[in-house]
């Protein structure tokens, strides 16, 4: 499926109106400990994160992944996850993932700030319904 397929159905799922879930790598832990406990959307959140931490892990010093605010390369451990998810609820396929690095996500509200300009790149009529 390509990206404008996803969005589409994202929007459709969604209504319009997004979630952000901002995550850092040392977040797995504890989002899986909540999975254990029975919590559904802390394990598609997980599933989401690690599947974003795969992507991340698989460039190599080369070639590594590009920032999505800024396209410096990401440093292992030292960039923050942005997950987007319907505001009504959390599905697997229903998660559009987004990393950057320690510059664009110095602080929370930076980080806000550059995941909500990368959506709007991508879905120019995204609604977030609350970060």
């Amino acid at each position: 499926m390509d990206w404008s397929e996803r969005i589409r159905q994202l929007h459709e799922n969604s209504f319009g109106y997004l979630d952000l879930l901002i995550a850092r790598p040392g977040d797995l832990g504890e989002l899986i400990d909540l999975a254990c406990k029975g919590d559904t959307a802390a394990e598609r959140i997980a599933d989401a994160l690690s599947d974003m931490l795969t992507i991340v892990g698989r460039g190599s010093h080369r070639n590594p992944t590009p920032c999505t605010g800024c396209n410096r390369p990401l440093r292992p451990g030292k960039y923050a996850v942005v997950m987007a998810h319907p505001a009504a609820m959390v599905t697997a396929g229903d998660i559009i993932g987004m990393a950057f690095c320690s510059r664009c996500s110095r602080t929370t509200e930076a980080t806000q700030r550059q995941a909500t300009a990368a959506l709007r790149r991508i879905w120019p009529d995204a609604r977030l319904a609350r970060l």
